[in-house]
């Protein structure tokens, strides 16, 4: 699956087990993937609004030390133009249309960070790589996703959220407070680097199949 690939992408990306992958962008498929794709890996998903000014992006993946970003389009990806800060981001991938080549080009120029399209990362992905080693050290009380508040009250702050509260609050929804069905189709609409739209667009459909 394209969240496999992206699982063995990123590790052979030398994302470590728990490591951080930032996602920047609306809702869309690479979002989803971006997200179940870092878990696979045993690695932490930490979602940034698409709506955040490039102050407050850099700030989550300064804080967050995150290694890759995905992101959508160029319009995201010129707010990390200016990047000398972020000494721990390796890789930044460019899902929703082709890599301006002129910013690409200026980005890459010191040596120290990559810029990648999606594409070339799933085909990075198709390689062979043992992700169960990696899997096998997570624990259900570790961190699976981290939440950033919008930082509307300063710098935004950053919720750990582990995996067995994941699985307990969806399981949790889907038996008691929402009636949803394998067959059900859903439109997910809310920012998904909010908790709540990662419970109901991410996790409750995979509870039920």
């Amino acid at each position: 699956s394209d969240c496999e690939k992206f699982a063995r992408a990123i590790s052979i990306l030398d994302v470590p087990v728990f490591g951080i992958v930032n996602i920047l962008g609306f809702n869309s498929p690479e979002w989803f993937i971006a997200n179940s794709g870092s878990i696979l890996a045993g690695a932490i998903a930490a979602g940034i609004y698409a709506t955040n000014l490039p102050e407050a992006c850099k700030y989550i993946t300064e804080h967050s030390k995150a290694k890759v970003l995905v992101l959508e389009g160029n319009k995201q990806l010129i707010k990390y133009k200016d990047n000398k800060a972020l000494k721990d981001l390796k890789v930044i991938v460019v899902w929703g249309e082709q890599v301006d080549a002129g910013l690409k080009a200026e980005m890459e120029s010191g040596g120290r960070l990559k810029v990648l399209h999606w594409d070339q990362l799933l085909k990075m992905g198709e390689e062979s790589f043992n992700l169960e080693a990696r899997q096998l050290k997570v624990r259900p009380g570790n961190c699976s996703t981290l939440i950033y508040t919008s930082g509307t009250t300063g710098n935004p702050k950053a919720v750990m959220i582990s995996h067995d509260n994941v699985t307990w609050t969806a399981r949790n929804m889907v038996e008691n407070y929402v009636s949803l069905l394998s067959n059900d189709r859903i439109l997910s609409y809310l920012p998904l680097s909010h908790i709540a739209a990662q419970i109901l667009d991410v996790h409750c459909p995979l509870m039920t199949g």
